[in-house]
């Protein structure tokens, strides 16, 4: 319903009707829309993103295979799951500047895969195997991002164009980028 609809055209109905509960056993479970919204983008994260991301890092020896593995594993999910990336998508689309508690579910979400990739590239950095000219933040919040502006324009690009293809390409460039060219840098 959220990946249809978004945040703004959820309508609780709709996602009883969907779930073959009635609104009141949902409204039961929790105290608005919101509160709906907020359980479902930390589902996501926790059964989904989370386990995926830590499954992949737990294989990596370096920072750059830390960094290609746990987006690859966002891009699994991702490919896998794709009315969970189309919601995801359209809730950082509308809730980008507002306030409250799905705003900060949503900015979480990717403040954290955002942060473990930081870390993979300070780590990366002080190895030697990232360049030292690398800003972090501005390469975190790339490898984070990109996939969101893919996601949204995904019904403009031609049918032999795929969401995973472009991800992975965007991710290889911004990934040998920081070890060997001046992709990155500040």
């Amino acid at each position: 319903e959220m990946a249809e609809h978004g945040y703004a055209g959820r309508r609780v109905n709709a996602v009883a009707k969907l779930l073959g509960k009635t609104q009141g056993a949902i409204y039961a479970r929790f105290a608005d829309k919101e509160a709906l919204a907020v359980a479902t983008m930390r589902q996501l994260r926790d059964e989904l993103v989370v386990p995926a991301v830590v499954a992949s890092l737990s294989k990596a020896s370096t920072a750059i295979e830390g960094l290609e593995a746990a987006s690859a594993a966002l891009a699994a999910v991702s490919a896998d799951n794709p009315d969970a990336r189309k919601m995801v998508a359209r809730l950082a689309l509308e809730m980008a500047g507002r306030e409250g508690a799905l705003a900060e579910e949503v900015q979480g979400f990717f403040r954290a895969f955002a942060s473990v990739l930081g870390e993979l590239v300070e780590r990366g950095r002080k190895s030697g195997e990232i360049r030292e000219d690398v800003d972090v933040r501005r390469f975190t919040y790339a490898i984070v991002g990109a996939p969101l502006g893919y996601a949204s324009m995904a019904s403009m690009f031609p049918d032999d164009v795929r969401f995973g293809e472009m991800e992975e390409t965007m991710r290889a460039i911004l990934t040998r980028g920081i070890a060997d060219s001046e992709i990155g840098s500040s």
